[in-house]
């Protein structure tokens, strides 16, 4: 079993070279953004999170930032989410786009008039072009 278990690791590196050299991935087109919707929601219970000051607080609402555009299906590659320089450490895919949660007010403001930019795989990051904007 433990044979098994290190062949499988030592292949790894090789599928993960040819999956970051397939056309496919090579070949990743330009996200297009149609909207950008918050909807904000009370929580039936509060968690903890960190603010946008870095300390960990408990929050009773939070707000739903859902991304609605033409989304390429998973792929072989990752795909990380920007708006401007902060990163989106999470996200989820709803049936218009993506969605990820903001529980600090304080962050949802700073976001405001920052762009949406995307990484894919290790490539440089792109623009989509649109600016997050609150309703």
């Amino acid at each position: 079993m433990r044979t098994k278990t290190f062949r499988w690791l030592s292949a790894g590196p090789v599928l993960l070279a040819l999956a970051l050299a397939s056309p496919a991935a090579a070949a990743w087109p330009t996200l297009k953004i149609r909207g950008v919707s918050v909807e904000k929601k009370t929580l039936a219970k509060a968690v903890e999170r960190t603010d946008a000051q870095g300390h960990r607080r408990a929050f009773t609402e939070v707000a739903v930032v859902e991304i609605q555009g033409d989304f390429p299906p998973p792929m072989d590659q990752s795909l990380d989410l920007y708006l401007g320089d902060d990163p989106i450490p999470e996200y989820g895919t709803s049936k218009n786009g993506i969605y990820f949660k903001v529980y600090d007010p304080a962050l949802l403001e700073r976001f405001k008039g920052r762009e949406i930019r995307y990484r894919v795989g290790h490539e440089k990051v792109r623009s989509t072009g649109v600016r997050f904007a609150l309703p």
